[in-house]
C-alpha cells in the first residue's frame, strides 16, 4: 500500500509539472494586438519580451473634387472621386523592450469647391520602416478621378487603393448623379 501512495503522489506531481509548462509554453505564445483608427500621431511602447512585430498600415483617403457650378442639366458638373489609400505590412520588424516608437495614422484629404486634396500617409517607427501612402484627390469641375496607386509604399506586401470615379455627372428625374470615391485597399 505504500508504493501506491508514493506512485500516487508521483504522478500527481507529474501532471502538476506538465500543467504548469503548458500554461507557461501557450503564455509565452501569445500575442497582442493594438489598433490605432483615429487619425494623429502615438507613441507605441514595446512590451518587455517583445523583440519583433509585424505591422499593418493604410493610407487615408483623397478628397472628391469640388464644383464651382452645376453646369446645366444637359451637362452637369460633379467633381472627381478621391482615391481609396494604400496598404502595406511588413513583419518581423525589430523592436526592443521598454523603447518607444511612433505610430502616425493618416488623415483623409480635405475637400471644398476645387480640387480635392490627397489622403495623408500612415507609418510605424519611421517612415523609412513600413509607410503606406494616402489616396489622390479627384479634380473640380467635371474633372479626372484620383486614382490608386502604391508609389512611395513601403513594406513586403503593398496594394493600391481603389480608383475614384470621374466628375461628370448625369441628370436624371430631377437628380443630379456624380463621381463616387475609390475603396481602401486590402
Amino acid at each position: 500500500m505504500g508504493k501506491a501512495r508514493v506512485w500516487k503522489k508521483a504522478i500527481g506531481r507529474l501532471i502538476l509539472i506538465i500543467a504548469i509548462f503548458l500554461f507557461n509554453f501557450k503564455k509565452s505564445l501569445s500575442q497582442t494586438t493594438n489598433s490605432y483608427t483615429t487619425n494623429g500621431t502615438y507613441t507605441w511602447t514595446c512590451p518587455a519580451g517583445v523583440t519583433s512585430v509585424n505591422v499593418q498600415c493604410w493610407g487615408a483617403s483623397g478628397a472628391g473634387g469640388g464644383v464651382t457650378s452645376n453646369g446645366t442639366t444637359s451637362n452637369p458638373y460633379g467633381g472627381g472621386g478621391g482615391a481609396g489609400g494604400a496598404y502595406s505590412s511588413k513583419n518581423s520588424i525589430s523592436v526592443t523592450p521598454g523603447n518607444n516608437y511612433t505610430v502616425t495614422v493618416a488623415k483623409g484629404g480635405n475637400g471644398g469647391t476645387g480640387n480635392g486634396a490627397s489622403g495623408g500617409n500612415s507609418w510605424f517607427s519611421s517612415t523609412g520602416i513600413i509607410l503606406a501612402t494616402g489616396g489622390a484627390g479627384g479634380q473640380s469641375n467635371n474633372g479626372s478621378p484620383g486614382t490608386g496607386s502604391t508609389t512611395g509604399c513601403i513594406g513586403t506586401t503593398v496594394y493600391k487603393g481603389g480608383d475614384g470615379i470621374g466628375g461628370n455627372g448625369t441628370y436624371s428625374g430631377g437628380i443630379y448623379y456624380y463621381g463616387g470615391g475609390g475603396g481602401g485597399a486590402g
